[in-house]
Parts: C-alpha cells; sequence; structure tokens
C-alpha cells in the first residue's frame, strides 16, 4: 500500500511471524480511513493458526499491523473479490456455494461481519437460497453495511427478469 501523504510504502501481505509473503494479496480493497485492508491471498501462513495449503480471505489492521483470517460461509469454495465497507467493519465477498447435489452454483454475494465474525449470503435468489443459474459480483458496500451493491445475469433475483442488472440490497 502506497501512502500518497507520507510517500511511504507498507506491505500488506506480511505473515503471522512478521516476513513478508510469497505470495500476492489481491484482489484488495481499502476502509476509507484506511486502517484495515481486504484482500485474498494463497499464502497458508498469514493469520496465525491457519492449516497448511490453505488460502482465502483476509483484513489487515494497518494500525495494530494484525491479519485476520476470514471465517467465510460454510459450505462455500473460490472465495474472491473482497470489498470492504468504508468504516472497516464488513467486507462483501463472492464464493460458489455447494448445492445438495453436491455440485458447485457459480458464485454468490456474502457479507462478512468483523464485529461477529459470521457471514450471511446477500445474493438470495427469490425462492431463497443461492442463485444457480449465473454468477454475482459485489460491486459495493456502504458505512454500516446497511446496502450491498452488485451486479448479475441472474434471472432468480428478481421475479421474471433475466437480463443483466445492477442491485441493491438493503440489510437491517
Amino acid at each position: 500500500m502506497h501512502d500518497r501523504r507520507t510517500g511511504t510504502e507498507e506491505r500488506v501481505g506480511v505473515r503471522a511471524d512478521g516476513t513478508p509473503s510469497p505470495q500476492y494479496a489481491m484482489p484488495a480493497t481499502l476502509s476509507a480511513d484506511g486502517t484495515r485492508v481486504a484482500f485474498r491471498s494463497f499464502d497458508d501462513a498469514l493469520a496465525p493458526g491457519e492449516a497448511p495449503d490453505s488460502s482465502g480471505l483476509y483484513v489487515r489492521d494497518l494500525d495494530r499491523d494484525v491479519t485476520l483470517r476470514l471465517e467465510t460461509a460454510p459450505g462455500t469454495e473460490l472465495h474472491d473479490e473482497p470489498v470492504i465497507s468504508p468504516d472497516g467493519g464488513h467486507v462483501a465477498y463472492v464464493a460458489a456455494p455447494r448445492l445438495p447435489d453436491g455440485t458447485r452454483a457459480p458464485a454468490n454475494a456474502y457479507l462478512y461481519d468483523l464485529r461477529t465474525g459470521t457471514s450471511r449470503p446477500i445474493s438470495e435468489s427469490v425462492t431463497g437460497g443461492p442463485v444457480t443459474d449465473a454468477g454475482v459480483r459485489v460491486s459495493a458496500v456502504t458505512e454500516g453495511a446497511r446496502h450491498i451493491g452488485f451486479g448479475s445475469g441472474s434471472a432468480q433475483l428478481v421475479a421474471d427478469d433475466g437480463s443483466d442488472d445492477g442491485f441493491v440490497r438493503r440489510l437491517r
């Protein structure tokens, strides 16, 4: 990360022991105050206690020099595209859910709450499960995660709609 004000750079991909990660830390997004960065990495040593050969989504607290691995939604794979909220308290991301028949659905959108340590789906179909006909891409999360913007060509997000559209999910 480059600080334009000071002209300094700070590494985001740092292992739990303080050494630089040999893996990339991207895609990455930054909270509005610049204190937290959400990113994806294939390094299995960024957070304490990680299992070998793991990869995942992370949030690095730049003030405290601590990296947290996000506990993504159960039954999902291929976690990607983290988007952190302006206040740094939530991360929206996409992941492919496993369906009851064992197949993998296209990417769906989820929201991770850093305060509670939980993930929840945000791109549920009109019938109440994951969308299965087209992938979803997250584009924005508002402060406090009250609104999440995402796009998809799924015909399952709105009844009788099969075109590529942008959506805003309002959360309470």
